[in-house]
């Protein structure tokens, strides 16, 4: 059990932290230098041991709690993986993202839900330049995020991409004016910009019912968004968002369903893209 895991490992922060605490009283009785170079030794070594902890604990709560809440919501055959994610050259072919010389990917789920496969992992890229004058290196963050993956039920020959107008993503390939589509709805065309490979093909995706769950979508996930369909594939953007499913040491007085509720509220959002977008009907004309 993870939370009697951290109830063992504190008793060893309380043991040392007690031991340098009378370590620090008996440097008193010899000299207050001592006492307060003892003390702040102390408190290091303490804050130290916390972290440790923090770490230790926050690893086993992955792969124990958080493993078998994914199974549960999306199926015996789910997987997570805390540390792996997607390739970087996976997300640098989407094209969807700019990206520098810095990339980590995480906390990678593969799952189904009625029947529709997919993928969803944390991501980061940025850019990391090392000043010589200054001696400091700064790191400026392009995209911080998820990307999820799903299996779409319209087979496509192209590429329709729908973004949000302030997205802040890098530029993709079919970002020009002329690959721009606009639809009879006002509102969301002020919304979203969708660019296509072909025009019709936007036509045949992005439907007066499609519409209406892109904005559905819009109004319960925050963060800016890009879907992008490509072939059999609908991937989903989501700048700002993160699933890190990390313990947090408060949660140790929490009662277990009370995280194992938490875990969950932090799945829901990708079977809402299966719902709203009725992934699950292969013979949906969305129409």
């Amino acid at each position: 059990d993870v939370k009697e895991e951290r109830s063992k490992k504190m008793k060893i922060l309380y043991i040392v932290g007690a031991s340098f605490f009378a370590l620090s009283l008996l440097g008193l009785l010899i000299r207050v230098e001592f006492f307060i170079i003892f003390f702040f030794i102390s408190l290091i070594i303490c804050i130290i041991t916390y972290s440790a902890i923090s770490v230790s604990i926050s690893k086993k709560f992955k792969s124990r709690v958080v493993n078998e809440v994914v199974k549960y919501a999306f199926g015996e055959e789910a997987t997570y993986n805390p540390i792996r994610g997607y390739e970087e050259s996976d997300v640098k072919s989407l094209n969807l993202v700019e990206t520098g010389n810095v990339y980590k990917s995480s906390d990678l789920i593969l799952g189904e839900y009625k029947g529709v496969k997919f993928s969803c992992s944390n991501v980061l890229t940025g850019q990391e330049t090392y000043s010589s004058s200054s001696k400091t290196t700064d790191t400026d963050i392009y995209f911080q995020g998820i990307i999820a993956s799903y299996e779409f039920n319209k087979s496509l020959e192209g590429v329709v991409e729908i973004r949000e107008d302030e997205a802040g993503f890098g530029n993709s390939l079919l970002l020009s004016k002329r690959n721009r589509v606009e639809f009879e709805d006002i509102e969301f065309n002020k919304q979203f910009n969708v660019y296509a490979s072909d025009e019709l093909k936007a036509f045949y995706i992005v439907t007066p019912k499609f519409i209406e769950a892109f904005k559905e979508i819009k109004r319960r996930i925050p963060g800016s968004l890009i879907f992008m369909v490509r072939n059999d594939k609908l991937f989903i953007v989501i700048n700002g968002a993160r699933n890190d499913f990390e313990f947090d040491m408060k949660d140790a007085k929490a009662s277990e369903n009370e995280v194992i509720k938490s875990l969950i509220k932090e799945l829901i959002p990708f079977k809402w893209f299966v719902d709203i977008l009725n992934l699950d009907d292969r013979f949906v004309s969305n129409r």
